[in-house]
């Protein structure tokens, strides 16, 4: 009787990990780069990438203007884009 209930309670345990581990791997963790306050967001299995950008452009001839914007990426396709250059003080 004792081994029915254990193996019953083993099962339970295994089919609630095996259905929420998937789920658990969707959810995105933060990196924040270091280049004037970018953010990334992406979860382990690398299905999407969200990066919401703001970093000091390049460029030497236009001095004081930031990158800012939003990038989203599924399955490593660039599916949004809405960067624009801003002066910022």
């Amino acid at each position: 009787m004792k081994t029915k209930k254990l193996i019953t309670i083993c099962l339970i345990i295994f089919m609630t990990v095996e259905l929420l581990f998937p789920l658990a791997l969707m959810f995105p963790i933060k990196k924040i780069v270091n280049d004037g306050g970018t953010v990334v967001f992406e979860p382990f299995t690398h299905l999407y990438r969200i990066e919401c950008l703001h970093r000091i452009n390049d460029n030497k001839e236009k001095q004081d203007r930031y990158i800012t914007g939003n990038i989203i990426y599924i399955f490593g396709q660039e599916v949004y884009n809405d960067i624009r250059i801003t002066n910022e003080k």
